[in-house]
């Protein structure tokens, strides 16, 4: 009788604790670069952006965003038995 449950009852416990034994934990970094403008009028102060701000894939931009991203993996493997 007891070997009908104890196949599922084995998987289940395996299941629940899949996650303390292998997890992935994203990485996540900021970083902000910030440049002086100047001007009278709107046209001005866009051309300073255009200017003074950062160059994307060659071409100037008043301004941009990258994202890149990283995982750690942590695995579990069997003791040896000696």
């Amino acid at each position: 009788m007891y070997r009908r449950f104890a196949l599922p009852i084995l998987a289940m416990g395996l299941v629940a604790t899949a996650p303390l034994f292998a997890s992935a934990k994203p990485v996540y970094t900021t970083k902000y670069s910030y440049y002086s403008i100047g001007g009278d009028t709107a046209a001005e102060i866009y051309n300073a952006m255009i200017s003074r701000g950062p160059h994307v894939n060659g071409a100037k931009a008043y301004a941009s965003t990258s994202a890149t991203s990283s995982r750690t993996c942590r695995s579990w493997t069997r003791p040896s038995s000696t």
